[in-house]
């Protein structure tokens, strides 16, 4: 398998939320049920079933959580010390379609989404220019919305206790919430990606693509191989 940079030590250390209260330590993937899930153990944290950031869910700056503020390269492995650690996972085909609805089509931040890879803020790409131009990037350094998600979670870095799979959310999620006393409901919070996203085929060459730059993630996660 092709072995990448892993990410810089900023963002690395970003992508660590850590519940002292329950000993949990979550690994944040963009694109899968993040703000659901760093809310749950925000809740969990500050012991309020109703808490809303004030700034944000992704605020880590403010957050209750031991984050990115209070973490260094000399200390992240200790702070994670005797705590279950997990992230969930995405089909890497269902988070293209998802994160090109999300971040391209809605031209989110005046089109910054756009810009980073090659178009004109004010100019929507196709779905098949979108997964072309991600296959001139270098995948180390793309926007953690569709970056590889081997290297968004520091899969070769972190021991994980479990890794979870966004399509058996409840079930996954019940089961962290049985290992770490979080509450089994998981809140429901961030935008709905709109648009449809079986509308967007994968051809051959754009399925070419897509298996060059996420081979790692179909190969550790097990996601198929095939459009689905």
């Amino acid at each position: 398998m092709t072995r990448l940079t892993p990410k810089p030590a900023a963002r690395f250390l970003r992508s660590l939320h850590i519940c002292r209260r329950h000993n949990v330590a979550y690994v944040n993937n963009a694109k899968v049920a993040c703000s659901s899930i760093k809310l749950a153990l925000q809740r969990a944290q500050t012991g309020d079933p109703t808490y809303q950031p004030p700034l944000g869910v992704h605020d880590w700056k403010s957050s209750p959580l031991i984050t990115a503020r209070d973490l260094t390269q000399e200390n992240w492995a200790d702070a994670l010390k005797g705590c279950f650690v997990f992230s969930f996972v995405r089909s890497p085909w269902a988070r293209l379609r998802s994160a090109y609805l999300n971040k391209i089509v809605t031209g989110q931040k005046q089109g910054g989404f756009r810009t980073q890879l090659g178009f004109d803020a004010d100019t929507l790409p196709s779905f098949e220019a979108f997964v072309y131009a991600l296959g001139c990037q270098d995948p180390a350094g793309m926007n953690a919305h569709w970056r590889p998600q081997w290297i968004n979670i520091s899969h070769d870095v972190i021991h994980f206790d479990f890794v979870g799979r966004l399509e058996e959310v409840q079930e996954d999620w019940a089961h962290v919430a049985a290992r770490t006393r979080l509450d089994p409901a998981l809140p429901r919070a961030g935008k709905r990606t709109g648009g449809h996203p079986d509308a967007l085929p994968f051809d051959a060459a754009m399925a070419d693509v897509v298996h060059r730059i996420y081979a790692e993630d179909f190969a550790r996660f097990d996601y198929p191989l095939t459009p689905s």
